[in-house]
């Protein structure tokens, strides 16, 4: 992967909501059998009835929308297989229904939000008992009004369906169609669908959710990138190779409006190695599997019949292989849009026979119970087939066999024949006897052309297009785990370690009151103010993006400080490395960070008052800041100390021990051993005043003079043993030190 920096420059405005739908919505049927909905609304006239709804309520913790008045109503039949006005619609396939229902189409209020966004929803119903087949096709208008001017209205529009049960919003397959203003959505199953738009807003709080129309897949996924990707695929044992990760890369490109490298341009140095790799593995299966969809998509034209046969030579080699599923439903799409497509018919030539065991065999399909197959009839037969079949080659075995069985099953019964014989006469149908195995295989092979040529085109068409649609919710997942990590929010932890690690704590850490922003930005972020906290009393700063924000915003990959009245001037600069979902930025100066406190100690035996006494004297000193010693003497009693502090932005602080022991008399004195010295008092003076006890903390801060004096004294009584009487003695000052900060 290279490791180039993505350029602010090759960024273009992404939007605060980019809705992930990977879209298989409009894939045209083989040989072109369904058309694409129009958008010209042709409304139904009402239904006289209510229909009864068909979705799953929710439960009950989860509120259902409400519905406005404005209802479209209307029945889908054989012959008319379409529902629409007020620019919504609703189209099944020629699979779907055996009888005519009810459809409801109704404006939906009071919809949660998707993220940050609003949806203009509808609930589409269908009163009917049977299970509908094959894919449907929804209409749903936009609010053009809210695009921004100019800009595409990829990347801006969005679809989605509300599942009542989990009071979610989630992804669909969806195509926009511009000169309607309407997102077109394919679906197998009916709910709370809806359309939306949102602002190409550049900020921050950019994120993905979902993804974007199948048309920027196609744009990017011409048939000779496709083609190569699988290829080497299959030439690598089903492991995707550099080619994929190309395409891929090209696809999230297209998809976020990244020019230049893409996502494979983001640098190591600004970006942790294992989210590289993670994006990086993600894109290369999105590439196979986007080709793999494509390649359906084609497929269902007829095209690309080279790439077919290279996947049916190949497929046993990797049918166990993690891609050999999705590898094992193309084939499948290639059996039902290529080796069964109109052309591979077309030259077959039909009798026109009109003897009376033409019209025996025709009245048998067309009305012998259990016998006579509609179009759905035949999905729900050659479904199971396709999704079981090991190999593309099973598949077309399968799927010929039945329908050579069924087109034979007439013959299978002479009493059978003799009846609908007895039929075709009462037609008007004369004639009989010759009947002859010759006979019966031009009837049946003119059935089973027939049936190819006609009502199994939109048959095989629904099932590929169902195939090729789970293919791309193949895809969709991989969106999704690529949005996942793209939405992972980032949170860059400001601190001060040298304010965290100093006791007692200053009133306020060093940075206090600044102002911590993330940067250089991109010149098309507009909400910069949010790329930035001002910095609290304790030194600690919150700054959170999602990753996608971070990218769009020209992967900015440092921290400054600046005062709030010259945010012009950088006063600190630290740089981050982007690594989910915490980064610690320390802003402690490198001669504020923690250093060990320095000691200093000094044990000594001294005569004091004149001489008159003599102690012990153990002292000790600790400085949280390194110092060097001026003086250190001697002077009548006391040890002198004159310290020089290194510089420092916060508190110095000073601690102090004296431990006073032994007090005795000198010989000079001359007391008999009736008297004996005692303590009567033994204190610190500090610049707060005198602090009795034997230790004592000083502190310099910074806003003060940067100098400070203390001493250590000790005040002696002669204590009369006998008559407990007490007597003075004198006292002694025993430790003096003057520390200064440095400049």
């Amino acid at each position: 992967m290279s490791k180039a920096l993505v350029s602010p420059k090759t960024k273009q405005v992404i939007s605060l909501v980019v809705l992930m739908v990977f879209a298989a919505s409009m894939l045209p049927a083989c040989g072109g059998g369904d058309p694409k909905p129009t958008t010209q609304a042709t409304t139904t006239p009402p239904a006289q009835t209510t229909p009864m709804p068909t979705t799953t309520a929710p439960p009950a913790t989860t509120p259902l929308p409400t519905t406005t008045s404005d209802t479209v109503t209307g029945l889908v039949t054989p012959d008319n297989l379409r529902v629409s006005g007020m620019g919504v619609s609703l189209e099944l396939p020629p699979v779907a229904l055996n009888e005519q229902a009810s459809v409801t189409i109704t404006p939906a209020k009071n919809l949660p939000l998707l993220g940050e966004i609003e949806v203009a929803g509808y609930d589409f119903k269908i009163e009917t008992d049977e299970e509908i087949a094959g894919m449907m096709t929804l209409t749903i208008p936009y609010d053009r009004t809210r695009l921004e001017p100019g800009v595409s209205p990829y990347g801006q529009v969005g679809a989605a369906y509300y599942n009542q049960s989990t009071g979610q919003w989630e992804s669909v397959l969806y195509e926009i169609d511009e000169a309607s203003g309407s997102v077109i959505i394919s679906t197998s199953h009916l709910s709370v669908f809806g359309a939306f738009v949102v602002g190409r807003q550049y900020t921050r709080a950019a994120y993905v959710e979902y993804t974007l129309p199948r048309a920027a897949i196609r744009a990017a996924s011409a048939a000779s990138v496709y083609d190569d990707v699988i290829s080497e695929a299959i030439d690598r044992n089903m492991v995707p190779g550099p080619s994929a990760l190309e395409l891929g890369n090209s696809i999230v490109s297209e998809w976020l409006g990244i020019s230049g490298a893409g996502l494979t341009a983001l640098s190591n140095t600004i970006y942790a190695t294992e989210f590289l790799d993670g994006i990086g593995n993600a894109m290369t299966n999105l590439g196979l599997l986007s080709a793999i969809a494509q390649a359906a998509v084609d497929y269902q034209a007829g095209d690309n019949t080279a790439l077919y046969g290279n996947l049916i030579k190949n497929l046993t080699n990797f049918a166990i292989s993690k891609f050999g599923t999705a590898m094992m439903q193309l084939g499948s799409v290639g059996v039902f849009c290529i080796d069964y497509s109109l052309n591979k018919f077309a030259t077959e030539a039909i009798s026109g026979r009109k003897d009376i065991y033409q019209e025996a065999y025709r009245l048998y399909y067309a009305s012998e119970g259990g016998v006579r197959r509609t179009a759905r009839d035949w999905y729900y037969v050659f479904m199971p087939m396709a999704k079981t079949a090991r190999t593309p080659a099973e598949l077309n075995t399968m799927v010929m066999a039945e329908i050579d069985r069924y087109a034979a099953q007439f013959w299978q019964d002479e009493l059978t024949v003799a009846f609908y014989q007895d039929q075709a006469m009462k037609n008007g149908f004369t004639g009989g006897g010759g009947l002859n195995q010759s006979i019966k295989t031009e009837l049946s092979n003119n059935f089973k052309f027939e049936l190819l040529q006609g009502m199994l085109q939109s048959v095989f068409g629904q099932i590929s297009r169902r195939m090729a649609a789970e293919q791309e919710e193949q895809v969709n997942a991989e969106l999704k785990a690529i949005a996942r990590e793209l939405n992972k929010i980032v949170t860059i932890q400001v601190y001060d370690s040298g304010y965290d690690n100093t006791d007692p704590k200053p009133q306020k850490a060093r940075y206090a009151g600044y102002i911590a922003r993330i940067a250089p930005l991109a010149d098309e972020v507009t909400d910069k103010e949010r790329w930035q906290q001002v910095i609290d009393d304790q030194g600690k700063a919150q700054l959170p993006f999602r990753v996608l924000g971070h990218i769009m915003a020209g992967s900015p990959n440092k921290i400054e400080i600046v005062a709030v009245a010259n945010p012009n001037e950088v006063v600190k600069t630290v740089q981050f490395k982007v690594a989910p979902p915490a980064v610690r930025i320390d802003v402690t100066d490198e001669e504020e960070k923690e250093v060990q406190p320095q000691l200093y100690t000094n044990t000594r035996t001294a005569k004091i008052y004149n001489g008159y006494f003599i102690v012990d004297i153990s002292f000790s000193l600790t400085v949280n800041r390194p110092f060097a010693l001026e003086r250190e003497v001697i002077a009548g009693d006391a040890l002198g100390l004159l310290m020089n502090i290194e510089k420092y932005n916060g508190d110095i602080v000073i601690n102090v021990e004296a431990i006073v022991t032994n007090l005795r008399f000198s010989e000079s004195l001359g007391y008999s051993s009736e008297y004996e010295p005692v303590f009567k008092e033994m204190y610190w003076s500090v610049a707060g005043g005198d602090v009795a006890g034997s230790t004592a903390t000083v502190v310099i801060t910074p806003d003060g003079r940067g100098i400070a004096s203390f001493g250590y004294s000790v005040i002696i009584d002669i204590h009369h043993k006998p008559s407990d009487t007490y007597s003075w003695g004198g006292g002694s000052t025993l430790v003096s030190v003057t520390a200064v900060v440095m400049n």
